[in-house]
């Protein structure tokens, strides 16, 4: 069995290849070049969740890469940043060329509540959302929560946490979703937690109620499932990608 290092910097790579056939990712090597130094394995497992994410919508999408303008432009963030510094993706309508969202992971998103702050490990943001993006920018958002043991549920205190973020910081309880079309993982759409470990319980009457969802066994090669929303539902995550269509 590979060491969480190896299983996630061997799919990421994939997905980095995937998304340079299908997109505009024209500095691929150079942004991977850093996952495979990487160590810690709660960083690359969010990693693996962004550009997992991105990589399904070049189904229906044209997704394109952005230069940071900050001194490594093509690096993404191991730590909170300042979008206007580090790269990101944008979605872009196949046969109008239109832009219609953004995905950022680990940027700063000003709250409602001007003395309090975060960077959503990943955010969609309105198209033409700016380098300082408000809450008024914020289409909805997903937290990564990896686990040493996958078999083990999600702590209590993880899932209120998320609900903070979602309703308290952002304010997003009511906000209509987005209309994004995901391909092999379009159950996901929401203000999601996602973890290679097991949802905090099967009763999801707490998170749904608070419009978010609990994605639990979001790993390689394993069966997701999704706890909250509207309704129960399960999809298999293919191992690795082998063409722009997974």
């Amino acid at each position: 069995m590979k060491l969480n290092k190896e299983k996630y910097v061997d799919a990421i790579i994939s997905f980095a290849k995937l998304l340079n056939k299908a997109s505009h990712w024209e500095h691929s090597k150079q942004t991977v070049g850093f996952i495979e130094r990487a160590n810690n394995d709660h960083y690359l497992y969010e990693f693996y969740c962004y550009i997992r994410i991105v990589s399904d919508l070049t189904a229906n999408y044209t997704v394109k890469y952005v230069s940071g303008k900050g001194k490594y432009p093509d690096k993404f963030p191991q730590a909170a940043a300042k979008k206007r510094l580090v790269p990101r993706f944008e979605i872009y309508d196949k046969k109008t060329d239109k832009k219609l969202f953004q995905i950022c992971t680990g940027t700063k998103v000003k709250s409602v509540h001007d003395f309090y702050n975060v960077h959503p490990d990943i955010s969609f943001q309105k198209a033409h959302a700016g380098d300082e993006p408000e809450n008024s920018d914020l289409l909805m958002v997903m937290d990564a929560k990896f686990k040493r043991q996958p078999d083990k549920r999600l702590p209590f205190d993880e899932i209120t946490s998320f609900c903070e973020l979602v309703n308290g910081i952002y304010g997003l309880q009511k906000k209509k979703l987005p209309e994004l079309k995901f391909h092999r993982l379009k159950d996901i759409l929401g203000n999601a937690l996602l973890t290679n470990a097991l949802a905090h319980n099967d009763n999801d009457t707490y998170i749904s109620g608070r419009n978010i969802k609990e994605i639990e066994a979001f790993d390689v090669g394993k069966i997701y499932r999704v706890k909250g929303g509207k309704r129960k539902v399960s999809a298999k995550i293919a191992k690795l990608p082998s063409d722009s269509r997974l």
